[in-house]
């Protein structure tokens, strides 16, 4: 893998963060709470779907190399 794939990879992963973040942080917002709280609502949120996110990306590429086998 060249180092220009790891970097889009890279790129594109926190793209998909930061468009998760803005979109808890609106919510927050929308529902009332003040920006600082909305701030850390919307980190704590969105590390957790990034997480649920890796964990899905990990069993699948570890269920197609079973798979494989």
């Amino acid at each position: 893998m060249e180092i220009k794939d790891i970097i889009m990879k890279t790129s594109l992963w926190r793209q998909e963060q930061s468009q998760v973040y803005r979109e808890f942080l609106k919510e927050y917002l929308t529902e009332g709470y003040d920006f600082k709280e909305a701030k850390e609502l919307a980190k704590k949120d969105t590390e957790e779907v990034m997480e649920d996110k890796l964990d899905f990306v990990e069993n699948l590429y570890d269920n197609t190399l079973d798979d494989l086998d």
